[in-house]
């Protein structure tokens, strides 16, 4: 079980270079153009709303997950998305669950919108979830969605106000 949260919280966690936001997402690299299309990666990006653009199928550190996307966050270039599928609501909210443990986090210990970095709830087009900023080693948005197989991360370069990045995070549209 640790070494499932361990491998969840790279995905999180592996930082990049100050010159590349996408690089800190899922192992780090796209997959390479020749590989075949992975039906899971099709379903997920499937699932992913329009507004969510330049979608590559990637990698995960998580063992549990069926399948990841490495895309672009709407109107913001310099922000990486990365999503990744689970076989089931229950396993990724489980995974999410592991992420916090794992980094010796709490529930409900901090306000995205205005800054104070930690976890909360949120709610808002019709549905809730669970939601992780951080700082450190970049500035990162981890969600889940209530009834949704999917986590989603954003990331952006260190130094990127979480109030910035929580704006842009508004701005995915729920899946």
């Amino acid at each position: 079980m640790l070494a499932v949260a361990a491998a969840i919280l790279v995905v999180v966690l592996v930082s990049g270079s100050d010159d590349d936001p996408v690089a800190p997402l899922a192992t780090g690299e796209p997959l390479p153009e020749t590989a075949p299309v992975d039906p899971e990666y099709e379903a997920l990006v499937a699932q992913l709303p329009a507004e969510i653009t330049g979608c590559e199928p990637s990698t995960s550190s998580d063992p549990t997950a069926t399948a990841a996307a490495l895309c672009v966050a709407p109107n913001r270039p310099d922000v990486a998305a990365h999503f990744t599928l689970y076989s089931s609501p229950e396993a990724a909210q489980g995974a999410y669950d592991l992420v916090i443990t794992a980094e010796g986090g709490t529930f409900d210990t901090g306000d995205c919108s205005t800054g104070v970095v930690g976890e909360e709830g949120w709610s808002g087009g019709g549905t809730s979830g669970r939601l992780l900023c951080n700082e450190a080693p970049n500035v990162q948005i981890f969600w889940s969605t209530a009834g949704s197989p999917i986590l989603g991360l954003l990331n952006a370069q260190p130094g990127t106000p979480v109030t910035d990045l929580y704006q842009v995070w508004q701005s995915v549209p729920v899946y």
